[in-house]
């Protein structure tokens, strides 16, 4: 089993962009087809004083 890591940090105290994180997703996964995922996690922190950090797990297996 593998892991791939995806994350945003929100450094300029705008809306975090989610939609580049979708993409970012989407494109990877267009890219290797013949894997098989087996758990997604998601987290995220910050707050009003931090930072906003938002950060994607997928566990997966190669099937080809």
């Amino acid at each position: 089993m593998k892991t791939k890591l995806f994350g945003k940090i929100n450094t300029d105290k705008k809306e975090l962009n989610v939609l580049e994180l979708e993409n970012d997703i989407n494109a990877w996964l267009e890219k290797n087809p013949d894997i098989k995922i087996i758990d997604i996690k998601q987290s995220s922190n910050g707050g009003s004083m931090q930072n906003t950090k938002l950060i994607f797990s997928i566990w997966y297996e190669e099937t080809a």
